[in-house]
């Protein structure tokens, strides 16, 4: 288990993602999705109620206003599994596909191994 990890992910668009996590940190759940225009903000999105406190959305524009949006708070394990019991048993295309997930795990292994390199790179 890594205690500390930061990375940054370049995509063939030119968008760039930036990313800290780890169990030494204090604890804290908040994704930053800035824009030209506006920047995104989403506190406490991965722990739904009752278990931590709900989730909220902030649009912070350019020119310093600011909207805050409801979120419900959706128990995100058990959607995972109603979307896998609808696969099996209703044979509806999963909300999450294959080609994704490989994507993803793909990702993670590059992650790592840049981690490991004395480089910094997965090259």
């Amino acid at each position: 288990m890594d205690r500390t990890f930061v990375g940054q992910l370049r995509f063939p668009s030119g968008l760039l993602a930036h990313f800290e996590s780890g169990f030494t940190a204090p604890d804290r759940e908040r994704v930053e999705i800035v824009g030209s225009e506006a920047t995104l903000v989403v506190d406490h999105l991965f722990l739904p109620d009752p278990d931590g406190p709900a989730p909220s959305l902030t649009i912070r524009r350019e020119d310093g206003a600011e909207e805050h949006l409801e979120v419900a708070s959706v128990d995100q394990y058990r959607a995972e599994v109603d979307d896998l019991q609808a696969a099996i048993l209703d044979g509806s295309s999963p909300r999450v596909d294959l080609a994704f997930s490989r994507g993803g795990i793909a990702t993670l292994v590059a992650l790592d191994r840049a981690a490991r390199s004395p480089t910094g790179t997965a090259d």
